[in-house]
C-alpha cells in the first residue's frame, strides 16, 4: 500500500466540516422537512446516530486525505476534482441503484446523494488547501 504524509489535524477539521455540512443539509432550513416527508421518518437525535456519524466522517476525511496524497493532487482544484469523481463513480451510482430497487422517490435520492457530494467537496477543499 502506498504511503503518504497525512496531517491528522486537517483530517479532524475535515471530519468536523463534513458533520457541519450534514447538520446544515438536513436542517429545516434546507432539506429536513422534505426528507421526512419523502422517507416517512423523523430526524433522529439519538446520541448513537451522532457517534456513528462522527466515525463515518472521520473515515471519509481520512480516506480523502489518503487518496489526495497518493495521487499527488496538490491544491484545492485537484482535490475537489478527485472528490467529485469519487462521488460520481461510487456514491451516485450505488445510491441510484438502491433507489431503483427500493422504489424510493428520486427527490429523496437527490437529497441523500447530494449531501456526500457537498461534504466531499468541502472536505477535499480543506485538505487541498491545508492538508
Amino acid at each position: 500500500m502506498p504511503t503518504t504524509d497525512i496531517n491528522f489535524w486537517i483530517v479532524l477539521l475535515g471530519a468536523a466540516a463534513y458533520m457541519l455540512v450534514g447538520a446544515v443539509w438536513y436542517s429545516s432550513a434546507l432539506f429536513a422537512n422534505e426528507w421526512e416527508k419523502l422517507s416517512g421518518k423523523k430526524m433522529s437525535t439519538a446520541a448513537s446516530s451522532y457517534a456513528l456519524g462522527a466515525i463515518a466522517s472521520l473515515i471519509v476525511s481520512f480516506g480523502l486525505a489518503y487518496l489526495i496524497g497518493i495521487t499527488n493532487l496538490g491544491g484545492v482544484h485537484g482535490a475537489v476534482e478527485l472528490a467529485a469523481s469519487i462521488w460520481v463513480f461510487f456514491v451516485a451510482t450505488t445510491a441510484a441503484a438502491n433507489t431503483l430497487w427500493s422504489g424510493t422517490p428520486w427527490r429523496l435520492y437527490a437529497i441523500n446523494a447530494g449531501y456526500p457530494l457537498a461534504g466531499f467537496i468541502v472536505v477535499a477543499g480543506i485538505i487541498g488547501r491545508w492538508g
